[in-house]
């Protein structure tokens, strides 16, 4: 559905679900088509929980009882998954762990600050943030080529259900 850029809601909000497949996506890790029931809210059936096991077993998200797939996403939530995914380290010694992320961001060129550490992403703003990780780290995207384009990043185009609350914890 790359040829249909509308099929992806670029200017909708993301949930964690969805993040943690574009960050599957961005990552060099496997995700296998298995799901042993980590998480007490998501189901083995759901589409979403291999992304999110592969995400646990890579050491991307902490092992809480809850992986709250519907919540959405924060805009630093989501430049810190993009930075896991592709191995780039956050600025140490600063605190909080959003502005850590943000300063080593802005050092390297890449944006300009921003200290709503809480506004929901916007699913546009995941793609900016992606292929400015994929250049900076050269290219490297799921199917080994160079070019980022939209179904490197979110897959097919198409989601499912709807998207509650915002978080701003470490564990994303």
């Amino acid at each position: 559905n790359a040829a249909n850029p509308s099929a992806y809601n670029l200017d909708g909000s993301i949930t964690r679900r969805e993040m943690l497949k574009v960050m599957m996506n961005l990552s060099s890790v496997e995700v296998t088509d298995t799901c042993e029931g980590k998480f007490a809210d998501l189901k083995s059936s759901d589409w979403g929980c291999k992304y999110a096991e592969a995400a646990l077993k890579a050491g991307f998200i902490a092992a809480n009882t809850n992986f709250r797939p519907n919540d959405l996403v924060s805009k630093s939530e989501a430049l810190k998954m993009v930075m896991q995914a592709k191995g780039l380290a956050k600025k140490e010694g600063v605190t909080p762990w959003q502005k850590a992320y943000v300063e080593a961001w802005v050092e390297a060129g890449i944006t300009t600050a921003f200290s709503d550490y809480t506004s929901v992403a916007k699913r546009s703003m995941v793609i900016v943030t992606a292929d400015a990780a994929s250049t900076t780290t050269g290219g490297d995207v799921a199917d080994g080529s160079d070019d980022l384009n939209l179904g490197d990043i979110f897959g097919n185009g198409t989601t499912t259900g709807s998207s509650t609350g915002v978080t701003s914890t470490e564990t994303t």
